[in-house]
């Protein structure tokens, strides 16, 4: 009965704290990985210095291609170039459109406003007896 606490106890400390395992690696291996790392590092520095130090020949053919690349898509830039002047041309219709509804609008106004001071002109009320005079 003693020992199966005791084996808890055990895997226990064995969870929480477990023992840090060696590095693994010999002498031999850790030698070629730095060496590596040194190459990998050396060969970095060389890339990054001809990037940077390119000939304008090389970059002027880097335009190139983007530009040549950019021009095969041809179909792709005339149907974004038509939608785009479908909606200008939209855009400008429906500006005219409204304008015209706001002239109609205000033509609208003005002759009601004509056609009630034609009625008010016309009929008058006394205030005495409540007779319509009509002016002619």
């Amino acid at each position: 009965m003693a020992f199966l606490p005791l084996l808890f106890v055990l895997v226990q400390s064995l969870i929480q704290f477990p023992q840090p395992a060696g590095n693994g690696l010999d002498e031999a291996t850790h030698r070629r990985m730095q060496e590596r790392q040194e190459l990998l590092e050396h060969e970095m520095t060389r890339l990054l210095q001809e990037l940077e130090q390119g000939l304008p020949e090389q970059q002027d053919e880097g335009w190139g291609a983007v530009l040549f690349g950019a021009l095969q898509q041809w179909p792709f830039w005339l149907l974004a170039g038509f939608l785009l002047l479908l909606g200008l041309c939209f855009s400008a219709g429906q500006g005219a459109v409204k304008q015209q509804q706001r002239q109609g609008l205000e033509l609208l106004q003005d002759l009601a406003e004509k056609r009630e001071e034609k009625n008010r002109k016309k009929t008058a009320y006394s205030k005495e007896g409540g007779e319509r005079k009509t002016w002619r």
